[in-house]
């Protein structure tokens, strides 16, 4: 049975998401803007903390949260952990539209992969649609959302899914 639930879950997630696939392909060339309260950065281990109601701005990626790990790789962005009440992870897709907006208490973007993981309280919207549970993994390249409850019996997945408005044809 569960498998069965599992599986119902991503074929609503696969019909939300189709016009989300990848978010802005661009972002990854813009330069990044950082606000924090403190800094640590650490050149030879390929690391950097910001600690402080941090905000990350790159190209249409905007990431909050209280604290923000940043791991480079050749002098990119590999891996960024963000922590907060919550933290949050908003970007444009590629193709237009609204916006996805994730938030959790902890996020984990794997920026080569376009991974998002999402731990305690996560949340994955876009306009009305919306699915949470307590940890939610969102690939932006193949369009897909798993959703774990966690747990506690006491925790379950919740999904809004919008219907797309049709218009009626009237025969005369």
């Amino acid at each position: 049975m569960k498998s069965r639930n599992k599986n119902s879950f991503l074929l609503l997630a696969l019909i939300w998401l189709p016009n989300t696939v990848q978010a802005l392909s661009n972002d990854r060339d813009q330069p990044i803007f950082i606000e924090a309260e403190q800094v640590e950065v650490n050149k030879l281990k390929g690391f950097s903390r910001y600690q402080g109601q941090v905000k990350f701005v790159q190209g249409s990626l905007i990431i909050r949260g209280e604290t923000v790990l940043l791991y480079h790789k050749n002098g990119a962005v590999d891996k960024i952990i963000i922590h907060g009440k919550p933290a949050s992870f908003q970007q444009q897709p590629d193709k237009g539209g609204i916006s996805i907006v994730s938030s959790a208490n902890k996020i984990e973007y794997i920026a080569k992969q376009s991974r998002l993981f999402l731990f305690e309280s996560a949340k994955v919207s876009q306009g009305n649609n919306s699915f949470s549970g307590e940890k939610i993994e969102y690939d932006m390249v193949k369009g897909t959302v798993v959703a774990n409850k966690g747990s506690s019996s006491k925790n379950r997945i919740h999904a809004i899914i919008e219907q797309e408005k049709t218009t009626k044809v009237q025969h005369e």
